[in-house]
């Protein structure tokens, strides 16, 4: 292992340079020209395997425009690859290529600051990822014991919009794999994920009647007005579920102000740890739609669905953890976890059934926003912590079928 590990730390500067490279290009979930030319990249990097690159096509996924209306979107292939398929001990490595950053904002390329980090769109979230997950892989293949160990890896365009089209792919390749790794960032303090809450995204379209605003109001039936009593009420009624949260995060509607609004979209997030409180909330909300429509005498319409299934802390990935606490020990670093009410595709996974951790990517905070930036020294920590984490686990696997 010294060997292997002194050769991720002789790549620092090849990490960092393909890092900031990688995050110059924008790969916005939408854009997916960019994602085209970025799916290139990727794949000439992989080539350093000389395995075949498979690109995988998506079905469409349902989505509500601003008129309330159902409509189909296209994510862009994911891609994937496998070394020794029929080895003893399976390895899923997961990654998104996807960005929140769009094509026309003014965050696109990385710039070193003067504390001696670097900001640049998604290389935190998840480009920096993406690296320290082929570097480890390349340093696996430099081991003598690599012909144990087969891998998997899966590269989805679509997990910054839920993973609409690619989570029934990433479910599915977990089945026959025996440890999930998921490249998504560490937290801020280079603390790992434990348990994630599930989550779930909608969209309400309440539906009324336009009228004049000062002629004849008493003929219209405003959809913003029985928006606003629903929004009310839904957080009344699930304010003392401490377990649930709801997120009313955009609200449309309306064409003018001299117009009853004949027309309300709402699209909010609700996430929670236990599976019990998404069927009382499947229970309740019905019955209050059923109330706002009628109270109101509108059109209530509810679409959408729990993408991502809660990932709890189970005994197997407890586990995990304990591995991970050692590897950190072997490469000089305390490392501790925490559970989030973020989600990832750590939670498709762990659906699957595959015991995962997914947060071995690099260190960085202000994800999401133009201030994301990246430690530069978490790369060949992160890529160490990887390799290492890898031999203990399959250490412990072939010492358990001794």
């Amino acid at each position: 292992m010294h060997d292997m590990l002194t050769w991720l730390e002789s790549r620092e500067t090849e990490m960092l340079d393909l890092a900031q490279n990688w995050a110059d290009m924008n790969t916005f979930s939408a854009n997916h020209a960019g994602l085209d030319a970025f799916s290139q990249e990727l794949i000439r990097a992989f080539t350093v395997f000389s395995l075949p690159v498979e690109m995988i096509p998506l079905p469409p996924y349902q989505y509500c425009d601003t008129n309330g209306e159902l409509r189909q979107g296209m994510a862009a292939p994911a891609l994937s690859l496998s070394q020794r398929p029929g080895a003893e001990h399976q390895i899923l490595l997961v990654g998104h290529m996807d960005t929140v950053h769009p094509a026309q904002g003014a965050f696109q390329k990385c710039v070193r600051l003067d504390n001696g980090m670097i900001q640049g769109p998604g290389i935190t979230d998840m480009k920096g990822g993406l690296v320290v997950m082929l570097f480890v892989l390349q340093a696996l293949e430099r081991c003598p014991w690599k012909d144990r160990i087969g891998w998997r890896v899966i590269i989805n365009a679509d997990e910054e919009i839920g993973s609409l089209s690619s989570g029934g792919l990433l479910t599915a390749a977990a089945a026959g794999c025996h440890l999930g790794l998921v490249f998504e960032p560490s937290l801020p303090n280079g603390d790992f994920v434990s348990a994630r809450k599930a989550s779930g995204n909608f969209t309400l379209v309440v539906r009324g009647k336009a009228a004049h605003a000062g002629r004849n109001p008493q003929e219209g039936r405003s959809a913003i007005d029985a928006a606003a009593a629903w929004i009310t009420e839904v957080k009344t009624f699930f304010r003392d579920h401490d377990e649930l949260t709801i997120n009313m995060g955009q609200i449309s509607g309306g064409t003018a102000r001299n117009v009853v609004a004949d027309l309300a979209v709402i699209r909010f997030n609700v996430r929670f740890h236990q599976r019990e409180v998404q069927t009382y909330f499947e229970e309740q909300l019905p019955l209050i739609n059923h109330r706002i429509a009628g109270e109101h005498r509108v059109k209530v319409e509810l679409h959408g669905e729990f993408q991502a299934p809660a990932k709890p802390l189970t005994d197997d990935v407890r586990k995990l953890f304990g591995f991970l606490k050692e590897a950190g020990v072997a490469v000089g670093l305390d490392l501790n976890w925490h559970a989030s009410g973020g989600v990832c595709d750590g939670n498709r996974l762990a659906a699957g059934g595959l015991p995962t951790i997914d947060t071995f990517g690099v260190q960085g905070g202000n994800i999401h926003s133009t201030e994301e930036y990246v430690v530069p020294e978490s790369f060949v920590q992160r890529a160490k912590l990887g390799l290492t984490f890898i031999h203990m686990w399959y250490q412990a696997r072939e010492k358990q079928s001794e």
